[in-house]
Protein backbone atom coordinates (compact mmCIF):
# COMPACT_ATOMS: atom_id res chain seq x y z
CA UNK A 1 0.00 0.00 0.00
CA UNK A 2 0.91 3.67 -0.83
CA UNK A 3 2.71 6.22 2.35
CA UNK A 4 0.06 7.98 3.79
CA UNK A 5 2.15 11.53 3.34
CA UNK A 6 3.25 10.57 -0.45
CA UNK A 7 -0.43 10.02 -1.16
CA UNK A 8 -1.43 13.43 0.90
CA UNK A 9 1.79 15.41 -0.87
CA UNK A 10 0.48 14.18 -4.31
CA UNK A 11 -2.77 14.90 -3.71
CA UNK A 12 -2.04 18.75 -2.50
CA UNK A 13 0.10 18.89 -5.74
CA UNK A 14 -2.55 18.01 -7.88
CA UNK A 15 -4.89 20.30 -6.09
CA UNK A 16 -2.49 23.24 -6.49
CA UNK A 17 -2.85 23.29 -10.01
CA UNK A 18 -6.81 23.31 -9.43
CA UNK A 19 -6.21 26.40 -7.65
CA UNK A 20 -4.44 27.83 -9.69
CA UNK A 21 -7.26 28.03 -11.92
CA UNK A 22 -9.15 28.84 -9.26
CA UNK A 23 -7.67 32.19 -8.93
CA UNK A 24 -7.86 33.29 -12.71
CA UNK A 25 -11.36 32.17 -12.53
CA UNK A 26 -12.01 34.59 -9.59
CA UNK A 27 -9.32 37.27 -10.83
CA UNK A 28 -11.11 37.06 -14.36
CA UNK A 29 -15.01 37.65 -12.04
CA UNK A 30 -13.91 41.09 -10.38
CA UNK A 31 -12.09 42.09 -13.83
CA UNK A 32 -16.10 41.51 -15.97
CA UNK A 33 -17.48 43.38 -12.87
CA UNK A 34 -15.23 45.95 -12.75
CA UNK A 35 -15.68 46.84 -16.84
CA UNK A 36 -19.73 45.79 -16.34
CA UNK A 37 -20.40 48.11 -13.39
CA UNK A 38 -17.63 50.45 -12.87
CA UNK A 39 -15.08 51.67 -15.59
CA UNK A 40 -18.18 52.68 -18.22
CA UNK A 41 -19.53 55.59 -15.50
CA UNK A 42 -16.10 56.34 -14.94
CA UNK A 43 -14.95 56.84 -18.38
CA UNK A 44 -18.69 58.68 -19.31
CA UNK A 45 -17.96 60.67 -16.32
CA UNK A 46 -14.74 62.03 -17.59
CA UNK A 47 -16.02 61.80 -21.21
CA UNK A 48 -18.29 64.23 -19.90
CA UNK A 49 -16.46 67.11 -18.21
CA UNK A 50 -14.46 67.36 -20.93
CA UNK A 51 -16.66 67.75 -23.04
CA UNK A 52 -18.60 70.43 -21.27
CA UNK A 53 -15.47 73.17 -22.43
CA UNK A 54 -13.15 74.77 -20.77
CA UNK A 55 -11.35 72.83 -17.66
CA UNK A 56 -10.85 75.51 -14.85
CA UNK A 57 -8.60 74.37 -12.18
CA UNK A 58 -11.90 74.56 -10.01
CA UNK A 59 -13.68 72.25 -12.70
CA UNK A 60 -10.53 69.95 -12.71
CA UNK A 61 -10.53 69.50 -9.10
CA UNK A 62 -14.28 69.13 -9.05
CA UNK A 63 -14.11 66.33 -11.90
CA UNK A 64 -10.64 64.68 -9.55
CA UNK A 65 -13.72 64.17 -6.59
CA UNK A 66 -15.90 62.68 -8.52
CA UNK A 67 -13.88 60.21 -9.87
CA UNK A 68 -12.39 59.10 -6.76
CA UNK A 69 -15.62 59.23 -4.98
CA UNK A 70 -17.24 57.06 -8.17
CA UNK A 71 -14.12 54.70 -7.87
CA UNK A 72 -14.40 54.58 -4.31
CA UNK A 73 -17.95 53.39 -4.29
CA UNK A 74 -17.09 51.16 -7.49
CA UNK A 75 -14.30 49.37 -6.11
CA UNK A 76 -16.05 49.01 -2.70
CA UNK A 77 -18.97 47.02 -4.74
CA UNK A 78 -16.03 44.94 -6.76
CA UNK A 79 -14.24 43.98 -3.06
CA UNK A 80 -17.66 42.82 -1.77
CA UNK A 81 -18.43 40.69 -4.63
CA UNK A 82 -14.99 39.23 -4.70
CA UNK A 83 -15.33 38.77 -0.76
CA UNK A 84 -18.67 36.82 -1.17
CA UNK A 85 -16.89 34.76 -3.37
CA UNK A 86 -13.45 34.01 -0.90
CA UNK A 87 -16.01 33.07 1.75
CA UNK A 88 -17.06 30.33 -0.41
CA UNK A 89 -13.86 29.20 -1.36
CA UNK A 90 -12.28 29.34 2.09
CA UNK A 91 -14.88 27.02 3.19
CA UNK A 92 -14.85 24.70 0.21
CA UNK A 93 -11.18 24.21 1.16
CA UNK A 94 -11.62 23.15 4.62
CA UNK A 95 -14.11 20.72 3.73
CA UNK A 96 -11.51 19.69 0.82
CA UNK A 97 -8.39 19.17 3.27
CA UNK A 98 -10.81 17.09 5.30
CA UNK A 99 -11.92 14.94 3.27
CA UNK A 100 -8.61 14.06 1.87
CA UNK A 101 -6.83 13.10 4.70
CA UNK A 102 -9.88 11.13 5.61
CA UNK A 103 -9.60 9.20 2.48
CA UNK A 104 -6.01 8.69 2.46
CA UNK A 105 -6.09 6.67 5.96
CA UNK A 106 -9.06 4.72 5.25
CA UNK A 107 -7.87 1.99 7.15
CA UNK A 108 -7.74 4.39 10.65
CA UNK A 109 -10.84 4.68 12.17
CA UNK A 110 -10.73 8.10 13.23
CA UNK A 111 -13.46 11.50 13.01
CA UNK A 112 -11.67 14.55 11.58
CA UNK A 113 -12.57 17.80 12.64
CA UNK A 114 -13.91 19.96 10.59
CA UNK A 115 -13.68 23.55 11.68
CA UNK A 116 -16.80 25.70 11.59
CA UNK A 117 -17.78 27.25 8.85
CA UNK A 118 -18.80 30.76 10.32
CA UNK A 119 -15.15 30.57 12.03
CA UNK A 120 -13.17 29.98 8.23
CA UNK A 121 -15.92 32.93 7.16
CA UNK A 122 -14.74 35.47 9.75
CA UNK A 123 -11.13 34.61 9.21
CA UNK A 124 -11.59 34.75 5.23
CA UNK A 125 -13.38 38.58 5.76
CA UNK A 126 -10.70 39.49 8.19
CA UNK A 127 -7.25 38.36 7.61
CA UNK A 128 -4.93 40.34 6.41
CA UNK A 129 -3.44 40.58 3.20
CA UNK A 130 0.02 42.39 3.72
CA UNK A 131 -1.17 44.26 6.47
CA UNK A 132 -4.45 45.59 4.98
CA UNK A 133 -8.04 43.57 4.31
CA UNK A 134 -9.21 42.95 0.84
CA UNK A 135 -11.36 46.19 0.97
CA UNK A 136 -8.41 48.22 1.74
CA UNK A 137 -6.68 47.25 -0.87
CA UNK A 138 -9.60 47.95 -2.77
CA UNK A 139 -9.45 51.31 -1.96
CA UNK A 140 -5.93 51.94 -2.55
CA UNK A 141 -6.62 50.97 -6.03
CA UNK A 142 -9.46 53.66 -6.50
CA UNK A 143 -7.11 56.70 -4.63
CA UNK A 144 -4.51 55.49 -7.17
CA UNK A 145 -6.47 55.53 -10.42
CA UNK A 146 -7.92 58.86 -9.99
CA UNK A 147 -4.62 60.40 -9.13
CA UNK A 148 -3.44 59.27 -12.58
CA UNK A 149 -6.33 59.70 -14.49
CA UNK A 150 -6.23 63.45 -13.31
CA UNK A 151 -2.25 63.74 -13.88
CA UNK A 152 -2.76 61.87 -17.49
CA UNK A 153 -6.06 64.73 -18.26
CA UNK A 154 -3.58 67.36 -16.68
CA UNK A 155 -1.41 66.43 -19.15
CA UNK A 156 -3.07 65.91 -21.97
CA UNK A 157 -4.34 69.34 -22.09
CA UNK A 158 -1.59 71.10 -21.59
CA UNK A 159 -0.02 69.14 -24.67
CA UNK A 160 -3.06 70.19 -26.43
CA UNK A 161 -4.46 66.48 -26.87
CA UNK A 162 -7.93 66.16 -28.51
CA UNK A 163 -10.31 64.81 -26.04
CA UNK A 164 -10.61 61.98 -27.75
CA UNK A 165 -6.99 60.74 -27.28
CA UNK A 166 -6.93 61.73 -23.62
CA UNK A 167 -9.79 59.52 -23.05
CA UNK A 168 -8.47 56.45 -24.87
CA UNK A 169 -5.34 56.76 -23.16
CA UNK A 170 -6.67 56.56 -19.92
CA UNK A 171 -9.68 53.68 -20.72
CA UNK A 172 -6.28 52.34 -22.95
CA UNK A 173 -5.61 49.76 -25.88
CA UNK A 174 -8.09 46.94 -26.37
CA UNK A 175 -5.49 45.17 -28.36
CA UNK A 176 -3.11 42.88 -25.82
CA UNK A 177 -0.51 43.40 -28.19
CA UNK A 178 -0.52 47.43 -27.95
CA UNK A 179 -0.79 46.92 -24.12
CA UNK A 180 2.07 44.78 -23.67
CA UNK A 181 4.60 47.40 -25.28
CA UNK A 182 3.02 50.49 -23.76
CA UNK A 183 -0.70 50.44 -24.57
CA UNK A 184 -1.76 49.64 -21.20
CA UNK A 185 -3.94 52.76 -19.39
CA UNK A 186 -5.10 53.72 -16.05
CA UNK A 187 -7.74 51.70 -16.26
CA UNK A 188 -6.38 48.86 -17.46
CA UNK A 189 -3.47 49.26 -14.88
CA UNK A 190 -6.47 49.29 -11.78
CA UNK A 191 -7.91 46.17 -13.56
CA UNK A 192 -4.65 44.39 -13.41
CA UNK A 193 -3.95 45.77 -9.84
CA UNK A 194 -7.19 44.27 -8.81
CA UNK A 195 -6.70 40.91 -10.26
CA UNK A 196 -3.31 40.94 -8.51
CA UNK A 197 -5.04 41.40 -5.23
CA UNK A 198 -7.54 38.71 -5.81
CA UNK A 199 -5.70 36.00 -7.01
CA UNK A 200 -3.32 36.85 -3.93
CA UNK A 201 -6.46 37.14 -1.66
CA UNK A 202 -7.14 33.53 -3.02
CA UNK A 203 -3.91 31.70 -2.13
CA UNK A 204 -4.42 33.84 1.55
CA UNK A 205 -8.02 32.01 2.43
CA UNK A 206 -7.23 29.00 1.16
CA UNK A 207 -4.04 28.84 3.56
CA UNK A 208 -5.76 29.95 6.35
CA UNK A 209 -8.70 27.32 5.72
CA UNK A 210 -5.69 24.63 5.43
CA UNK A 211 -4.28 25.98 8.35
CA UNK A 212 -7.25 25.86 10.93
CA UNK A 213 -8.07 22.51 9.72
CA UNK A 214 -4.59 20.92 10.52
CA UNK A 215 -5.22 23.09 13.55
CA UNK A 216 -8.15 21.23 14.68
CA UNK A 217 -7.11 17.81 13.85
CA UNK A 218 -3.05 17.85 15.72
CA UNK A 219 -3.66 14.55 17.00
CA UNK A 220 -3.83 12.89 13.58
CA UNK A 221 -1.64 16.10 11.91
CA UNK A 222 1.71 16.38 13.13
CA UNK A 223 3.19 18.78 11.22
CA UNK A 224 3.24 20.42 8.08
CA UNK A 225 5.56 20.44 4.85
CA UNK A 226 6.08 23.90 2.63
CA UNK A 227 5.98 22.96 -1.35
CA UNK A 228 6.87 25.46 -3.58
CA UNK A 229 6.56 25.35 -7.38
CA UNK A 230 9.38 24.61 -9.26
CA UNK A 231 9.93 26.90 -12.29
CA UNK A 232 11.52 30.17 -13.00
CA UNK A 233 8.80 31.70 -11.45
CA UNK A 234 9.54 30.34 -7.75
CA UNK A 235 10.77 33.55 -5.85
CA UNK A 236 13.73 33.52 -3.94
CA UNK A 237 11.63 33.11 -0.27
CA UNK A 238 9.71 30.10 -1.72
CA UNK A 239 12.84 28.54 -2.79
CA UNK A 240 14.49 29.21 0.92
CA UNK A 241 11.10 27.41 2.09
CA UNK A 242 10.14 24.60 0.09
CA UNK A 243 10.50 21.36 1.21
CA UNK A 244 10.96 23.06 4.98
CA UNK A 245 8.62 21.28 7.71
CA UNK A 246 7.21 22.98 10.54
CA UNK A 247 4.85 22.20 13.64
CA UNK A 248 1.08 22.97 12.68
CA UNK A 249 1.13 25.78 15.29
CA UNK A 250 4.26 27.45 14.06
CA UNK A 251 6.15 28.63 11.38
CA UNK A 252 5.72 30.95 8.42
CA UNK A 253 3.08 30.10 6.41
CA UNK A 254 2.25 31.13 2.06
CA UNK A 255 1.48 33.38 0.77
CA UNK A 256 5.12 34.72 1.09
CA UNK A 257 4.32 37.37 -1.69
CA UNK A 258 2.00 39.13 -4.13
CA UNK A 259 1.15 36.09 -6.45
CA UNK A 260 2.59 33.46 -4.44
CA UNK A 261 2.00 29.90 -5.71
CA UNK A 262 3.20 27.81 -2.21
CA UNK A 263 1.17 25.49 -0.34
CA UNK A 264 1.60 23.56 2.42
CA UNK A 265 1.02 19.59 2.81
CA UNK A 266 -0.60 18.16 6.00
CA UNK A 267 2.35 15.40 7.30
CA UNK A 268 0.60 13.05 9.63
CA UNK A 269 1.91 11.36 12.83
CA UNK A 270 3.40 7.91 12.25
CA UNK A 271 1.42 4.89 13.28
CA UNK A 272 3.41 4.64 15.87
CA UNK A 273 2.61 8.11 17.66
CA UNK A 274 -1.08 7.33 16.75
CA UNK A 275 -1.26 4.21 19.10
CA UNK A 276 -1.21 1.73 16.09
CA UNK A 277 0.60 -0.96 14.55
CA UNK A 278 0.62 -2.18 11.08
CA UNK A 279 4.00 -4.27 10.89
CA UNK A 280 3.71 -6.31 7.67
CA UNK A 281 1.12 -3.93 6.21
CA UNK A 282 3.19 -1.28 4.31
CA UNK A 283 5.56 -1.23 2.03
CA UNK A 284 7.95 1.60 0.66
CA UNK A 285 6.25 4.36 -0.50
CA UNK A 286 5.79 4.99 -4.23
CA UNK A 287 7.63 8.31 -5.60
CA UNK A 288 4.85 11.15 -5.79
CA UNK A 289 5.54 13.81 -8.41
CA UNK A 290 6.79 17.48 -7.89
CA UNK A 291 4.87 20.38 -10.13
CA UNK A 292 8.33 21.06 -12.27
CA UNK A 293 8.83 22.88 -15.71
CA UNK A 294 11.04 19.34 -17.39
CA UNK A 295 8.75 16.79 -16.33
CA UNK A 296 8.06 14.71 -13.30
CA UNK A 297 10.46 15.17 -10.42
CA UNK A 298 9.97 12.90 -7.09
CA UNK A 299 8.60 14.12 -4.41
CA UNK A 300 12.00 13.98 -2.16
CA UNK A 301 13.80 16.93 -3.96
CA UNK A 302 13.92 19.89 -2.78
CA UNK A 303 13.93 22.86 -4.99
CA UNK A 304 18.19 23.26 -4.81
CA UNK A 305 18.06 19.69 -5.75
CA UNK A 306 15.99 20.36 -8.56
CA UNK A 307 17.80 23.51 -9.12
CA UNK A 308 21.38 21.85 -9.48
CA UNK A 309 20.52 19.12 -11.80
CA UNK A 310 19.42 22.46 -14.37
CA UNK A 311 21.98 23.54 -17.10
CA UNK A 312 24.17 26.49 -16.32
CA UNK A 313 21.71 28.55 -18.54
CA UNK A 314 18.60 28.13 -16.02
CA UNK A 315 20.11 28.45 -13.26
CA UNK A 316 21.71 31.91 -14.09
CA UNK A 317 18.14 32.90 -15.15
CA UNK A 318 16.70 31.82 -11.90
CA UNK A 319 19.65 33.46 -9.75
CA UNK A 320 21.75 35.41 -11.99
CA UNK A 321 24.60 35.05 -13.20
CA UNK A 322 26.98 36.09 -9.89
CA UNK A 323 24.23 34.40 -7.14
CA UNK A 324 24.10 30.89 -9.91
CA UNK A 325 28.10 30.94 -9.86
CA UNK A 326 28.11 31.14 -5.94
CA UNK A 327 25.45 28.54 -5.74
CA UNK A 328 27.48 25.82 -8.24
CA UNK A 329 30.50 26.17 -6.63
CA UNK A 330 28.97 25.61 -3.34
CA UNK A 331 30.12 28.31 -1.36
CA UNK A 332 26.62 29.76 -0.49
CA UNK A 333 23.64 27.19 -0.13
CA UNK A 334 20.23 28.56 -1.94
CA UNK A 335 18.70 29.48 1.33
CA UNK A 336 21.15 31.97 2.44
CA UNK A 337 20.21 34.62 -0.59
CA UNK A 338 17.77 35.53 1.74
CA UNK A 339 17.24 37.55 4.93
CA UNK A 340 15.21 36.16 8.49
CA UNK A 341 12.39 37.94 6.71
CA UNK A 342 12.58 36.37 3.76
CA UNK A 343 13.95 39.20 1.75
CA UNK A 344 16.16 39.13 -1.30
CA UNK A 345 19.81 40.11 -0.51
CA UNK A 346 22.00 42.32 -2.42
CA UNK A 347 25.25 40.83 -3.34
CA UNK A 348 26.81 43.40 -1.41
CA UNK A 349 25.28 42.11 1.60
CA UNK A 350 25.48 38.38 0.64
CA UNK A 351 28.91 38.87 0.54
CA UNK A 352 29.16 41.07 3.86
CA UNK A 353 27.02 37.83 5.24
CA UNK A 354 28.94 34.93 4.13
CA UNK A 355 32.71 36.59 4.12
CA UNK A 356 33.37 36.27 0.64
Amino acid sequence: MRSVNAELRDRAIRHAVLLERLKAHEAAEVAAFLARDVMPDVLGRLSNALRRGLMSEGRLAELAQSLLQTLRVGLRAAGDFAQSNLVKVAITESEWQRAVVKQSIPMLDVALREPAANVIATIARSRPLEGKVLGEWFQDVAVGTARKITRDVKVGLASGDPIDDIVRRIKGSPSVFESAFGGEGTLQQANRACRSVVRTAVSQVTSDAREETFKANTDVIGSIQIVATLDMRTTDICRAQDGKVYPVNSGPRPPFHFGCRTVTVPVTKSWKELGLSLKGKTEAPRSAQRASMDGEVAATVTYPEWLRGQPASVQDEVLGRTRADLFRSGRVSIDRFVDSQGRRLSLKALRRREGL
